[in-house]
């Protein structure tokens, strides 16, 4: 199982990876250098929130946080 850490995206298929993989697991999970992602990927945090993902960016530059 997996259990929530701190993480960073060192390019866009990590980050992706990274957030597919938050996702999945338990506790909170902090991704940061998500500029690789939010590059890749329009209105990133707005689209998982419409699917019900509990997301949110934090006040650390460039963090987002999964619970």
């Amino acid at each position: 199982s997996l259990s929530g850490a701190e993480v960073e995206a060192s390019d866009i298929r990590a980050g992706a990876g990274l957030v597919m993989a938050a996702l999945r697991a338990g506790g909170v999970t902090e991704v940061s250098g998500i500029d690789h992602i939010e590059r890749g990927y329009e209105n990133f945090v707005v689209n998982l929130r419409s699917l019900g993902v509990d997301i949110e960016r934090v006040e650390k530059p460039d963090v987002l946080s999964f619970d």
